[in-house]
């Protein structure tokens, strides 16, 4: 029972107003991400065209392979699981919804480690079906194999942020989406031209830009600083008799 001057959790605020402040408070920071993340995807295509037409073209080749395994990742398992998540807190069950967090913190790094392998192997063929050839199809099986290295990293990422909605708290997943697409516009060129690292150096400063952010999220949601801090239990076999 709350004495009345405790301080309330995110989703007692929520309860307290009204329908529309309450969808403007949800809806406002990721408008803003989305905002940023447009900008910054102009400002990462300005600085690869600097590379020439070859390099557009395996961006352009592997940023819907991107797309897809992210929307997958956050729009199908992420949403997933901060409902689920959002559902055992609603009914009071916090050690299920801890349970539920871990799970899904797991299965995001096993996600990512074998979509990561998958493009290793199966990059060149998937942009050769796609029409790809020459000095373009080299640049995107390049690319992809460096970005989707790190896909452990974006869906670890993704995956914190999930836990954190379901917990209603929508700002601080918000604040460091912005922070790593922020970096990241300052980091490309960088990486591109200060470290004569090219089309690889795209990559690197996009996962470096995603680490820098994951970290912060890691200490939030495994630290317990919102209201759900995964625990993670390796599994119980029992044998019974027949």
């Amino acid at each position: 029972m709350k004495t009345p001057g405790a301080p309330r959790s995110e989703p007692d605020r929520l309860l307290a107003m009204t329908p529309l402040a309450a969808v403007v408070r949800l809806a406002a920071p990721t408008t803003v991400v989305m905002a940023v993340s447009a900008v910054s995807n102009i400002v990462y295509t300005y600085f690869v065209s600097r590379l020439g037409v070859d390099a557009i073209g395996a961006v352009s080749l592997v940023f819907p392979v991107s797309l897809l395994a992210i929307t997958a990742m956050g729009g199908g398992i992420g949403s997933g699981a901060a409902s689920a998540v959002a559902r055992a807190l609603g009914a009071g069950r916090r050690n299920d919804a801890a349970a539920l967090a871990a799970q899904a913190l797991v299965l995001s790094v096993a996600i990512g480690l074998g979509f990561g392998l998958a493009l290793q192997v199966c990059a060149a063929p998937l942009f050769r079906l796609m029409g790809a050839s020459g000095p373009v199809l080299a640049s995107a099986t390049l690319f992809a194999r460096v970005l989707f290295g790190g896909a452990a990293i974006t869906f670890l990422g993704g995956m914190f942020d999930s836990v954190m909605r379901g917990e209603g708290n929508v700002r601080v997943p918000a604040v460091w989406s912005t922070t790593s697409l922020v970096l990241q516009m300052a980091c490309t060129p960088l990486f591109m031209f200060g470290f004569g690292w090219g089309l690889v150096g795209a990559a690197l400063a996009m996962l470096a830009c995603q680490l820098v952010a994951t970290v912060p999220r890691a200490f939030w949601v495994l630290g317990g600083r919102g209201l759900v801090r995964p625990a993670f239990r390796l599994p119980r076999f029992t044998l019974t008799s027949a």
